[in-house]
């Protein structure tokens, strides 16, 4: 009985222990959902699922469904830093001279904005 629960906690602690190393990947950024401030009507009972945006470097890579939807990167002053567009290939490039950490903020439409940080270097 002993050992049985023993084999059920290691393979508890391993199963968590890989979760996290699957999201701690530096190079998938997760964006979430902001709920809107002051809105009229009741909210959702669920939570919407995540964004996952690829960055390699300067270059964001989003799904292209995102393709038009604006994105804005924010300093810890909320000091909007740059504004730009999602393209058609669901890619944006940020300038090179831009370096730190920021908030990343996509607007799906007016009404629903994800957020998430990045670090540049």
């Amino acid at each position: 009985m002993l050992r049985t629960i023993f084999v059920l906690l290691m393979s508890l602690l391993a199963f968590t222990s890989f979760t996290c190393l699957m999201n701690d990947d530096p190079d998938t950024l997760i964006l979430n959902y902001v709920p809107p401030v002051g809105g009229m009507g009741g909210g959702t009972r669920s939570q919407a699922p995540p964004i996952y945006v690829e960055q390699d470097g300067h270059t964001l890579s989003f799904s292209t469904s995102y393709a038009g939807c604006m994105i804005k990167l924010m300093d810890d002053d909320n000091f909007v830093i740059l504004t730009d567009n999602v393209n058609d290939n669901g890619v944006v490039g940020i300038p090179t001279d831009v370096s730190g950490v920021f908030t990343l903020l996509l607007y799906v439409d007016t009404h629903t904005a994800y957020s998430g940080e990045i670090e540049l270097e």
